[in-house]
């Protein structure tokens, strides 16, 4: 017979197993002391009877067992509550301690069930101390001993794989939420859901709270709160799981997240889960929008390289008219109408024949003469010709260093950045004193961060670029027309103008270089091109 249990058991099932076990009918033979006696003998929990003058009146082979008692039960009987007391607690983990307690509930003389002592063979025993009463008083007290070792064991387990369950849910990355019945009433829920989310299980308590909360859109929320009903009812039914679905959740500060949900049916229990799928959405969104930048970058590429072949061509037809209109303007006398007419033909072609070498120019692919150049030595040798050309009111102050580092350059095209620069600088401002300040310096790549420069895909270089900065106190420019200021033709001024910042961004194309544009309406703008240093 196995002297232990693996579950708690008060003395009354005690009694009907020992009966089941023994064949004894209760209806028959349950009156008889004899058989109860008998029955208590066989239970596999320790028994021991103590009478109202605290003599043991019986125990039975289980008690000895479980105390290690090397005598029979019948030679406890005759003695004191106190002798056995003394018998069984040298068999105890903690005597001194166990003792005081049983002694404590022996003295108050009522009922309690469940005490637990601990032996030195480490094995834990629960105690039951029932008193009996026989017509309204206390005629004996039943002392019920059984092994609760695999019970504690088992519970210990229990309450480890619990927590290690909770550090799991806790440490992983999902949001992990455990909710209960069809309702998906909420049990519990990991702290990712505030994380990412920002709310709190106290938010909503089962499904239909939660469902304004995640999607406010009326018509998105009964989308997704239809689709997910039908898969979760489906994994409730097979009891299984359903296939991830993605939604957009918005969080309770209002920002949008993509969350990849789960759901797993365990028994009566549900377990779901979420998984954050922003930063990949968010990264396959940047990078579809790179792919459509760069297919615009070739697009704009290829359009370039078809502008400047047209370019080239009409280039080329126009001196083929400008030489045959001179070669007939040689043939004819110079006071008549013909001559006059065919002049006013030169111009034309002229003028379109400049307007086709800008737009080269633009596009970076004019033809230039690269030599070493000193950019502060041309700007001092230009300044006299700009004062002359700019208009009453406009004063040219400089900020130039006696000798700056040389850069490969056309000094031809940085003549025409600098004209056009100064040109634009001048006409964005309609005050009677305009004050306009050129300057050079030299800044390091590692710096040039920050700001709008132009070509769109210009990326610094390790080492020195020599500055060229044309400052003005005009009217500024829109942030929302800066990326359009060097469009051809582009401008919010006058009629007539609009090639000579395209030109100066084709120049720095040719150059390696590229322009940078600080301006705020009603703040005037700083125009910067920056050029690598030779060698």
């Amino acid at each position: 017979m196995t002297l232990g249990s693996d579950r708690d058991m008060d003395l009354e099932e005690a009694v009907e197993l020992a009966m089941r076990q023994s064949g004894v009918s209760p209806t028959r033979d349950f009156q008889s002391f004899a058989v109860l006696e008998q029955m208590l003998r066989m239970l596999p929990h320790g028994i021991l009877v103590v009478s109202d003058s605290h003599g043991v009146e019986f125990a039975n082979q289980a008690f000895c067992d479980l105390y290690g008692l090397a005598i029979p039960p019948s030679a406890l009987l005759g003695h004191s509550a106190s002798d056995i007391l003394q018998m069984v607690r040298s068999r105890w983990f903690d005597p001194v301690l166990e003792q005081q307690r049983v002694r404590e509930v022996m003295a108050r003389g009522r009922t309690r069930q469940g005490i637990e002592v601990t032996l030195q063979n480490g094995r834990v025993i629960s105690l039951d101390w029932i008193p009996i009463e026989v017509n309204g008083r206390i005629n004996c007290r039943v002392w019920h001993n059984y092994d609760i070792t695999d019970r504690k064991h088992l519970e210990s387990m229990l309450r480890q794989r619990e927590l290690d369950f909770r550090v799991m849910v806790e440490s992983t990355p999902m949001i992990v939420l455990l909710s209960e019945g069809p309702g998906q009433a909420t049990v519990s829920v990991n702290s990712r859901l505030t994380e990412i989310l920002g709310y709190r299980s106290s938010d909503f308590g089962d499904a239909e709270a939660w469902w304004p909360l995640a999607y406010p859109d009326p018509e998105y929320r009964a989308e997704v709160s239809t689709e997910w009903t039908r898969r979760v009812n489906e994994a409730i039914r097979t009891q299984g799981r359903i296939q991830p679905m993605e939604t957009r959740v918005t969080g309770a500060d209002g920002t949008v997240k993509d969350i990849e949900w789960g759901f797993i049916a365990v028994g009566h229990r549900n377990v779901v889960y979420g998984i954050d799928r922003t930063p990949y959405r968010q990264a396959e969104r940047e990078r579809e929008h790179l792919q459509s930048l760069n297919y615009q970058l070739e697009k704009a590429q290829s359009l370039d390289r078809m502008a400047g072949a047209i370019a080239h061509h009409f280039n080329n037809q126009l001196h083929v008219v400008l030489l045959s209109l001179q070669i007939a303007a040689d043939e004819l006398p110079r006071d008549g109408e013909v001559a006059r007419l065919i002049d006013t033909a030169r111009q034309a072609a002229s003028n379109a024949a400049e307007v086709s070498t800008k737009l080269l120019t633009y596009l970076g692919l004019s033809h230039a003469t690269m030599k070493s150049l000193d950019l502060a030595d041309m700007c001092r040798r230009m300044i006299p010709m700009l004062q002359a050309s700019a208009p009453a009111g406009v004063q040219l102050s400089t900020s130039l260093p006696d000798k700056a580092p040389r850069v490969t350059a056309s000094e031809a095209q940085l003549q025409q950045a600098l004209l056009a620069l100064v040109a634009n600088a001048w006409e964005s401002s309609d005050r009677p004193r305009h004050d306009i300040r050129i300057g050079v310096e030299i800044r390091d790549g590692r710096e040039l961060t920050g700001g709008r420069f132009f070509p769109r895909d210009f990326v610094p270089q390790p080492g020195r670029y020599v500055c060229l900065t044309v400052t003005d106190q005009g009217a500024g420019v829109a942030a929302s027309d800066i990326d359009r200021i060097f469009d051809p033709f582009f401008t919010s001024k006058f009629v007539g103008r609009g090639m000579g910042l395209p030109m100066t961004l084709g120049i720095a194309r040719t150059h390696d270089a590229a322009v940078q544009v600080e301006s705020e309406p009603g703040q005037g703008s700083t125009f910067r091109m920056f050029f690598p240093t030779a060698g």
